[in-house]
């Protein structure tokens, strides 16, 4: 569901507020040897989904925290 709206959750997020360049992150396969992580501000992040090809299970984080990553980046599956 979230892949398939994602153009939706974005520009709605923007339209009620948000600002574009909002951090927002794609996790595909989270916690498993084949996980991928996809990182944009709101305006782009549909683009990026279609480029990237990203496919379900998926989980999608928005916010301040997304810029994080490289430094909470502990994961190694």
């Amino acid at each position: 569901m979230g892949l398939l709206g994602i153009k939706t959750i974005c520009e709605q997020l923007i339209d009620h507020g948000m600002d574009a360049e909002m951090p927002i992150a794609v996790v595909q396969r989270g916690t498993t040897k084949t996980q991928r992580v996809v990182t944009a501000g709101l305006k782009t992040m549909p683009a990026v989904v279609d480029t990237e090809k990203l496919k379900a299970p998926k989980i999608i984080i928005i916010g301040r925290v997304v810029g994080l990553r490289n430094s909470l980046d502990w994961y190694q599956p």
